[in-house]
């Protein structure tokens, strides 16, 4: 059954402002969606011809940076890469975020992202663990496979092909890596 919500828009705010306190990878996301519609609605409604001129100078050294990327990262997602190996890399998701099957022709598990879900980004996944920990971890901390054996009932392991323009295969389900 679906909830109805509350009738008082500040009992639904407030509801919203408890979920984000409990949950630090909504909460994330939430500001990365805020900060981009502010940015948006800057552009759109505010914005000089002078700023107009810095924002694009800005958006075209930022499109430079990726061209000059190497491997998955030139694909502009933003992922926590856990591991790169020639056109193969291991990304996270949360598992809730993934469909999980096993594929009998290839003897494997297979999964893919469900819709408009994506894997975590470095912040995403530091915030992951200082909730599971307490610590607060480096991004070579994150790299460590040991790291993630505890949780795979939160986290789900992928790993995807790709050349220098797109994703070229689906991805297999990894219980290590």
């Amino acid at each position: 059954m679906k909830r109805k919500g509350y009738n008082d828009i500040k009992k639904q705010i407030e509801a919203n402002e408890r979920y984000l306190d409990n949950n630090g990878i909504a909460k994330i996301r939430a500001n990365r969606s805020r900060l981009k519609s502010t940015c948006y609605r800057f552009i759109k409604e505010f914005s000089t011809l002078e700023e107009l001129n810095e924002i694009k100078d800005i958006i075209d050294n930022k499109i430079k940076g990726v061209k000059n990327m190497s491997g998955f990262e030139k694909l502009g997602f933003g992922w926590f890469i856990l591991k790169e190996r020639d056109y193969d890399v291991f990304v996270v998701a949360l598992k809730k975020d993934v469909n999980v099957w096993f594929n009998t022709m290839r003897g494997c598990y297979m999964s893919t992202l469900k819709e408009n879900a994506k894997c975590l980004n470095e912040e995403e996944l530091k915030q992951f663990f200082k909730e599971k920990t307490g610590k607060d971890y480096t991004a070579e901390e994150l790299r460590k496979p040991n790291l993630y054996k505890k949780y795979l009932d939160d986290l789900a392991i992928l790993n995807f092909g790709f050349d220098n323009k797109q994703i070229i295969s689906g991805s297999d389900y990894i219980e290590s890596f």
